[in-house]
């Protein structure tokens, strides 16, 4: 109101003396710097916030996708069958990382320790149907979008105001709500300990812990969902293949409209796999175990095992390329 009332030609305008006082003033426009980078460049807090929001953006975009397709879901559970089983001796970080991290929501807390137990849990995270004789059993609420992972905790107490939502203090507030409920839920023999625990933070008391919290949380908001989800998709095509090489045995597909690359059915060939060895394992239960081909589990456990071959071989030779 006050610049409309100034370009209007009110009292402020032709009056020498405020002309003459303006003039003294001498009052120069700033202009943006010649480097448009500069304030990223200069300013640690703008710069730390802004990747900050980037991060938090791209856990949730990572989920978004992670959510959509359930192939991570599905690897995972026959990566932690093959390696219950001893069938598959190498470590996979990033799928053991995202199962520590899903744990609760993925295998319902504990990881499954027999055939049985992974088919059971399987068939009920994903409410599939384990009677083969049911009919119209594929007649249900195509594509499958269970289960749904959440966000970490951290990155929902900030995105509010990443975007544009309520200013900086509400989201303090949850942040050292957040923090209190971390330091509440560390247990501690010394009932003293858990006593000062429970007390309110200081100003002070805050700033120190958010040090030690925030680092923390940064491995799994820096999580790479995007490139998991694209390789549990090429995995589980080759296991669709590879199965129907070895093993004759060939898991129906369905191809959605529209060319959507979801594919609805790899849920029911993971609970095939799985039925297949829990039946294995209960018939060779006390005797020696077959070769690691003679199942469809073994088959995908030697999926499994090459990928990671290639992928620690790669490795080698980039760490081999950057000392040299």
């Amino acid at each position: 109101m006050v610049i409309k009332d100034l370009g209007d030609g009110g009292e402020y305008n032709n009056n020498p003396e405020y002309e003459q006082n303006a003039r003294n003033l001498r009052l120069r426009m700033i202009k943006p710097h010649m480097n448009p980078e500069y304030i990223v460049q200069n300013n640690p807090t703008y710069c730390g916030l802004l990747a900050l929001n980037i991060v938090v953006a791209n856990e949730k975009a990572g989920l978004l996708l992670n959510n959509y397709h359930t192939v991570v879901t599905l690897v995972a559970h026959l990566y932690s069958e093959a390696r219950r089983a001893n069938i598959l001796t190498l470590e996979w970080p990033e799928m053991d990382q995202m199962i520590e991290m899903h744990k609760d929501t993925m295998f319902a807390g504990t990881i499954p320790q027999s055939a049985s137990e992974a088919y059971i849990r399987y068939q009920k995270l994903m409410g599939l149907s384990t009677d083969p004789h049911r009919p119209a059993s594929h007649a249900r609420s195509l594509p499958y979008k269970e289960p749904q992972y959440r966000n970490s905790p951290f990155s929902d107490t900030l995105r509010p105001f990443f975007e544009r939502g309520p200013p900086f203090n509400p989201a303090l507030e949850r942040l050292e709500a957040l923090v209190q409920k971390e330091r509440e839920a560390v247990h501690h023999e010394s009932k003293h300990k858990c006593r000062v625990n429970r007390r309110k933070l200081t100003p002070l008391q805050f700033l120190m812990q958010l040090k030690d919290f925030v680092p923390a949380q940064m491995s799994r908001l820096q999580f790479d969902y995007i490139t998991l989800t694209k390789t549990c998709y090429m995995l589980m095509k080759k296991f669709h293949s590879e199965i129907k090489r070895v093993q004759n045995v060939e898991y129906p597909l369905y191809t959605t409209k529209g060319g959507d690359s979801i594919q609805p059915l790899y849920p029911y060939m993971v609970l095939g796999i799985l039925r297949t060895a829990k039946e294995r394992d209960a018939a060779t239960r006390g005797t020696p175990s077959e070769g690691p081909e003679d199942s469809q589990m073994g088959t995908v456990a030697a999926i499994l095992k090459k990928y990671l071959e290639v992928r620690a071989g790669v490795a080698a030779v980039r760490e081999g390329t950057m000392r040299y």
